[in-house]
């Protein structure tokens, strides 16, 4: 019998073909239906969810006196050190931070510090702890004065550090809001913060 206009039964080649080669021989015709039952798996799609700040040390409210730490005015004092241990359900992630220092006072938009957290093999490893080490006011954009009038010590002013820690890269294109802070991709974002002083 020639092949001529016939048609060739499909049903009776699947019992004998793999389901892959099958499914493939499918594709070449288009007026083929799937069966009753047979379905092509799809691959889950995870949901983005929100890192998390497990520890920052010095915690906040710092244990110091008035709940604040102190850093040297400049390079030539005992530096000043801060670290976030770290997590995000979604393992994969890497996590982008940024710190700032008195971020919503005029002029002090500047980034001062940035790190990444790697992903992680499985949800069951933990991240390295992120550390952010040999801290002063001066490299922080904070320059009080030493003096008040007369000569007098000028009272401690206080200021806001934060960490902010990004899921995703963070959006510096065209100006986007709060500038320097947005992720983009519409990732998440947490903040650790700190109130510290300055060395007279």
């Amino acid at each position: 019998m020639g092949f001529g206009r016939h048609v060739f039964c499909w049903a009776s080649a699947a019992r004998a073909l793999p389901a892959l080669l099958w499914l493939g021989m499918l594709m070449l015709c288009d007026s083929c239906v799937l069966p009753d039952g047979l379905e092509v798996e799809k691959s889950p799609v995870e949901e983005n969810q929100p890192p998390r700040i497990l520890e920052q040390l010095p915690p906040f409210p710092s244990p110091e006196p008035n709940g604040q730490m102190t850093l040297p005015a400049n390079d030539s004092g005992q530096p000043g050190k801060v670290s976030l241990k770290l997590d995000d359900p979604n393992f994969r992630d890497f996590l982008f931070l940024r710190m700032f220092a008195d971020y919503d006072t005029p002029g002090h938009l500047s980034i001062r510090r940035t790190d990444v957290s790697k992903p992680t093999t499985s949800r069951d490893v933990k991240r390295s702890s992120v550390e952010f080490a040999n801290l002063n006011c001066h490299d922080l954009g904070v320059d009080d004065p030493a003096a008040g009038a007369g000569g007098m010590a000028a009272a401690p002013i206080r200021h806001l550090l934060e960490v902010v820690v990004s899921d995703r890269a963070f959006d510096d294109a065209n100006g986007a809001l709060p500038i320097f802070r947005r992720p983009s991709l519409n990732g998440s974002v947490v903040t650790a913060y700190w109130v510290f002083t300055c060395e007279q």
